[in-house]
């Protein structure tokens, strides 16, 4: 818990982790089996970064507030 801090800091910010997610078109397809097949009931995300935390900090999300 520590280093959850480092971990953040070294996510890709939005723009390049758009820029990395390829083959949308049949990442999609093979989600959409795989999902399926639990019922939909999880889901995905574009994970990224949106700020630079200090050591010590961590995210936390609530709702649509982070």
């Amino acid at each position: 818990m520590e280093h959850l801090w480092r971990s953040y800091n070294s996510l890709p910010t939005l723009l390049e982790a758009n820029d990395r997610f390829k083959d949308r078109e049949q990442l999609f397809s093979n989600l959409a089996r795989l999902l399926s097949k639990y019922g939909n009931v999880f889901g995905v995300c574009l994970v990224h970064t949106h700020c630079e935390l200090l050591k010590g900090e961590i995210m936390l999300e609530k709702d649509d507030v982070s």
